[in-house]
């Protein structure tokens, strides 16, 4: 005899492929792009920065920051460039899949079909947890 999976599953197996399909398509928002080009010239100014958390939070926002880690990036070999890419990502990644869970769970609470989550809008919460405590991934890229 062959089991059938049943309501219970079948529900959680849609819920699943349409979390994936928002993931897929928030990561491949705007939102996202602008977020992790952030994120990874936040990542490059603290390795300028080194222990000088304050000194990198100071020239964020500003021109000579993003100079900064343009040169950074410039001084970076290919493969060092891989493994920062590598761990934005996986930083974002992260985010996101949590904004995803969290957002999710609202939906149900709220009685509003999680369905109509706009991918923007799931990938500009994401962004808000990017300093969230357990989000960055563990261990530097460069180690």
């Amino acid at each position: 005899m062959i089991d059938k999976p049943d309501d219970d599953e079948l529900q959680r197996g849609r819920q699943l492929a349409a979390q994936e399909q928002l993931y897929n398509t928030a990561l491949e928002s705007n939102v996202t792009h602008v977020a992790t080009q952030w994120l990874f010239k936040a990542y490059l100014l603290s390795e300028i920065a080194g222990d000088d958390i304050t000194a990198a939070a100071a020239v964020i926002h500003k021109p000579e920051g993003l100079e900064a880690a343009h040169r950074e990036f410039d001084s970076l070999t290919e493969q060092e460039r891989i493994e920062v890419s590598e761990f934005v990502g996986l930083h974002f990644g992260r985010c996101l899949k949590i904004a995803i869970d969290w957002l999710w769970h609202a939906c149900g609470v709220l009685h509003i079909d999680p369905e109509q989550l706009d991918p923007d809008h799931v990938a500009l919460h994401a962004a808000t947890l990017l300093s969230k405590v357990g989000m960055v991934p563990p261990g530097d890229p460069e180690s």
